[in-house]
């Protein structure tokens, strides 16, 4: 997903009774986590709450999905640095990283460059034909 988004879009829209991208896809990915800071607190909120337990509120209901989330950004400096200086988490946007409990919820974090890339000969995915 590029560019911020809406709670109806990826939760639930109760106008038009569709479920949102979390009960329809594997995976949401957010290309630019830095757009998270545009989006409307309500999506924080529900994005948090959907982390924590898989399930979120839309009107009386409580809803579910079963997609996971993927946040990819960019970096200004080495991951090396950062784990000296501050934390991985020091370039997200506000709304991330001065929250420890949306930080808590975070299961995994991957720094791409010392990931192997697709293609290349060490890397896992890669198959000979």
């Amino acid at each position: 997903m590029t560019g911020p988004t809406t709670v109806a879009n990826l939760f639930y829209n109760m106008a038009s009774g569709k479920m949102g991208l979390v009960g329809i896809w594997d995976a949401v990915a957010f290309d630019e986590v830095a757009d998270l800071q545009k989006m409307p607190k309500e999506v924080i909120t529900t994005l948090k709450t959907y982390c924590e337990s898989g399930t979120f509120a839309r009107g009386k209901d409580a809803l579910s999905g079963s997609a996971s989330l993927a946040m990819f950004g960019n970096t200004n400096q080495p991951v090396d640095v950062m784990v000296r200086s501050s934390h991985l988490f020091a370039p997200m946007p506000d709304v991330i990283r001065e929250d420890m409990a949306f930080i808590d919820r975070l299961h995994y974090t991957s720094p791409a460059g010392k990931s192997p890339r697709c293609g290349s000969s060490s890397s896992p995915t890669t198959t000979d034909s």
